[in-house]
């Protein structure tokens, strides 16, 4: 499944999960099971090719217990999380803004049928995707530069003036 940032509609978000997904109608970005559910969710981030944050909150069958590992291409597995079924099992990844991820996974664990059954609140951060902006002048900075270049040209002009006197 594909889908994109609410900042970004050229931003391509791929969504891939080991049973059938949809994404959910609604005010709220969220990804839910077709059928029962899901065990494992991957998301790459392919325009813009990383991100910095992904903050999630996902929602186990009723009655479910278990955990969840998340791993990125940057910094590996992580230790387990425990779930419930409460359905606020809600979890950040991050990373150091100068190595950013492009790809986020998590895999749950735990009773024999322990299924994902939506994954909602979705929130990513893309961070900064390319070099440095360069920085443009302020119109102040600007116009002081200017009022120099004139004050300048004028005493050059009052000096050759006088020296052809």
């Amino acid at each position: 499944m594909q889908g994109c940032l609410n900042t970004n509609k050229n931003a391509i978000i791929v969504f891939t999960a080991d049973q059938p997904i949809e994404v959910a109608g609604g005010g709220q970005a969220a990804i839910e099971a077709i059928g029962s559910g899901f065990s494992s969710l991957t998301i790459d981030f392919i325009v813009p090719s990383a991100a910095e944050l992904l903050a999630l909150n996902i929602d186990i069958a009723d009655g479910e217990s278990g955990s969840v590992t998340f791993d990125t291409d940057v910094t590996g597995p992580s230790a387990a999380f425990t779930l419930d079924d409460n359905g606020e099992n809600k979890f950040t990844v991050s990373t150091n803004p100068l190595i950013a991820f492009s790809q986020v996974s998590f895999t749950t664990s735990g009773s024999i049928n322990l299924l994902v059954v939506d994954v909602k609140q979705v929130r990513i951060d893309p961070g900064s995707t390319g070099p440095d902006p360069i920085p443009v002048p302020e119109p102040a900075s600007m116009a002081l530069f200017g009022l120099g270049l004139l004050g300048l040209a004028s005493a050059t002009r009052l000096r050759t003036r006088r020296a052809s006197r």
